[in-house]
C-alpha cells in the first residue's frame, strides 16, 4: 500500500481496498479486535511510530466495511504553523475509532467514503476526540 497511495487517486485506492474486503459471513469481528490487530501490525512495521494514518485507516476500513455497513474512512485537514496537514481516520456508527492521541482542534473533515467505497462530502462526520 505505501506505493499505491502515491500512484492512485484516493477514490480509486478506496475502491481497491473495498473490492477485496472479506464478506460479512467470512469475517465477523468487533471494531476493537480489528483496531488491536492493525495497531500491532503498524507498531511492528513502523518501529513504534504508528505508521501512516492513511495506510492504517484503509486497513481498518477494509476489515470493517463489510461487517459494519456504517464504517467510513474520512479524510480531513488542518492548518498548523501555516502548513496544511492532512489526516485520515475511520468512523463506525458516527464515532471516530482508534484516535487517542489526535486532537480535533482545527481538523476539518473534507471527504468520506462509505462502506461501498462511494465518496461524499464529509460535513457530518465526527472528528477524532471531538
Amino acid at each position: 500500500m505505501p506505493a499505491l497511495k502515491f500512484l492512485l487517486p484516493l477514490p480509486a485506492l478506496v475502491r481497491l481496498v473495498c473490492r477485496g474486503a472479506p464478506s460479512e459471513m467470512a469475517f465477523r469481528s468487533s471494531v476493537d479486535h480489528v483496531v488491536v490487530l492493525v495497531q500491532a501490525l503498524y507498531r511492528a512495521t513502523s518501529r513504534g511510530r504508528g505508521g501512516n494514518c492513511l495506510e492504517r485507516s484503509l486497513v481498518v476500513y477494509r476489515f470493517l466495511a463489510r461487517s459494519h455497513p456504517d464504517a467510513r474512512v474520512v479524510i480531513g485537514a488542518r492548518r498548523i504553523d501555516g502548513r496544511l496537514l492532512g489526516h485520515a481516520w475511520v468512523t463506525v456508527g458516527g464515532r471516530a475509532i482508534d484516535e487517542p492521541s489526535v486532537s480535533s482542534d482545527g481538523l476539518v473533515p473534507i471527504v468520506a467514503f462509505d462502506s461501498a467505497g462511494t465518496a461524499y462530502p464529509a460535513v457530518r462526520e465526527s472528528c477524532p476526540n471531538s
